[in-house]
């Protein structure tokens, strides 16, 4: 579990900040400012690494001792759910499996890993962290614990309906499924307590979709590049 802390619900304070910071971001950068979304996600990046810099700077937050906690069940569970989504989106479109292992999907695959890792740490791993190291005190027993599990995944799906209702170009999906998804991405942290492990969900998750988008844009240029009746 997330290293423990006196200032208790002090942490709580954080929770505010990281749901103004998760909604603005997105509808700044892309709703509002139209950057692309390569350039988003440098930016997505740069900024879920200063925040959570500071707050462990602010809340003398030790992250290799928490990485070492349950590391082992969340990188298993973590990987597993990641293999899920893979699967489940190569059998909804089969031809989606097979250009996974093409080269000119590597870019694709890059931009997965480095927005997979960025939204987890905001939208997942940040509220997790926060609200176990403000609620569960120390040696917590199980009904505390299963409180504070509650908390943090009402937290998980505030921050993810925030995150996805400030992104005006992820239309693909409703904002239900894209809650759900990211509930589901949370999970391997939540049963482990592991940092590790929703990062390792949810870059797999979002290098299937990435790959994805790919794929159906490929669609879309080539659809557009046809004259009527097929012909080139």
């Amino acid at each position: 579990m997330p290293e423990q802390n006196a200032k208790t619900w002090k942490h709580l304070l954080w929770i505010p900040i990281n749901a103004v910071l998760v909604f603005t971001l997105p509808y700044l950068l892309v709703s509002l400012m139209g950057f692309s979304r390569d350039s988003y996600y440098i930016w997505l990046y740069i900024f879920s690494i200063a925040f959570i810099g500071l707050y462990a700077k602010r809340s003398d937050f030790h992250w290799a001792a928490s990485l070492k906690s349950g590391w082992a069940l969340g990188v298993i569970s973590g990987v597993f759910i990641g293999l899920v989504f893979l699967s489940l989106a190569a059998m909804s479109k089969p031809a989606l499996g097979a250009s996974f292992f093409s080269a000119s999907i590597l870019p694709f695959l890059w931009r997965g890993l480095f927005y997979g890792l960025a939204s987890a740490a905001l939208v997942s791993v940040f509220p997790f962290v926060v609200v176990w190291r403000a609620l569960s005190g120390i040696n917590p027993g199980a009904f505390r614990k299963f409180g504070v599990t509650i908390v943090a995944i009402l937290s998980i799906g505030l921050m993810s309906s925030l995150y996805n209702l400030g992104l005006s170009d992820l239309k693909r999906d409703n904002l239900g499924n894209q809650i759900g998804k990211s509930l589901i991405a949370a999970v391997p942290t939540i049963i482990s307590g592991s940092p590790l492990a929703a990062p390792i969900s949810n870059v797999l998750l979002q290098m299937s979709e990435s790959v994805e988008r790919g794929s159906l844009d490929g669609i879309q240029t080539a659809k557009s590049k046809t004259a009527p009746g097929g012909i080139n």
